[in-house]
């Protein structure tokens, strides 16, 4: 458009003092005058003609280049506009992706991570059906959030004999928790602390029925020591309980 302008302008200027020069030419007298007149006239309409047909031209010329800034303006919004699309429709693709395959690793992980964790809070206790002790016992484990199974037995000699546990381990019941053993009254805290660390024993213990032990009552003296039972049968202190205050 700018240019097209400038091309018109010159052009202008020429005919202006071109018909400036013809045209007192055309009030004149004296000598020669009509000839003069003669010549001025056809050249003034000439340059009049001119003047239209070009003006005519050039606002084509000035449409066109108009059209031209036009067409290219909107090609060139067009073409943002496309690429500005396309980057948003792979951004949004790659949002969906990324949404697409966290959803995949949840679901993956909740698969594999969800049952293993399941499985290792399964717990059995096996226990005399006469047993209260051992009833309180294993209710404070599912109110723990472990999924207990019962099995109520009348020979609990045969059970502790299968998972080898020693004579002097032996307590009123015995659980199966995470591949140990956990037998008689052990504390919640050491059965989560045994799952959480896993060693490499056997299980852990508290021989016999000590007072104020889990599902024995809340006595504040109670004092007894919990045993991590090794695989050969030998055991070592695995955590003490002692009278609070």
């Amino acid at each position: 458009m700018v240019g097209a302008v400038e091309r018109v302008r010159p052009k202008m200027m020429t005919v202006v003092a071109i018909m400036a020069g013809l045209v007192p030419i055309l009030w004149s007298t004296g000598s020669g005058s009509e000839v003069m007149q003669r010549i001025a006239v056809p050249m003034i309409g000439g340059m009049v003609s001119s003047t239209i047909l070009g003006g005519h031209s050039g606002r084509l010329r000035l449409g066109e280049g108009l059209a031209a800034v036009l067409v290219e303006c909107t090609e060139e919004s067009q073409s943002i506009q496309c690429r500005t699309t396309n980057v948003q429709r792979r951004a949004t693709m790659r949002r969906r992706e990324f949404l697409f395959s966290a959803a995949a690793a949840a679901a993956a992980s909740a698969w594999t991570i969800g049952p293993a964790f399941a499985a290792g809070r399964e717990m059995v206790v096996y226990k005399d059906p006469n047993c209260g002790c051992c009833h309180a016992w294993a209710e404070a484990m599912k109110g723990a959030g472990f999924a207990v199974g019962r099995k109520d037995v009348d020979d609990l000699f045969a059970v502790k004999q299968r998972y080898a546990i020693p004579d002097e381990m032996q307590g009123c019941h015995t659980a199966v928790v995470g591949g140990y053993y956990v037998e008689g009254h052990v504390p919640l805290d050491a059965v989560e602390r045994l799952l959480a660390e896993r060693p490499d024993i056997a299980g852990i213990a508290i021989p016999g029925m000590p007072v104020g032990s889990l599902g024995m009552g809340d006595d504040p003296r109670a004092s007894y020591d919990v045993f991590a039972v090794k695989r050969d049968g030998t055991s070592a202190i695995y955590q003490s309980v002692r009278p609070q205050g």
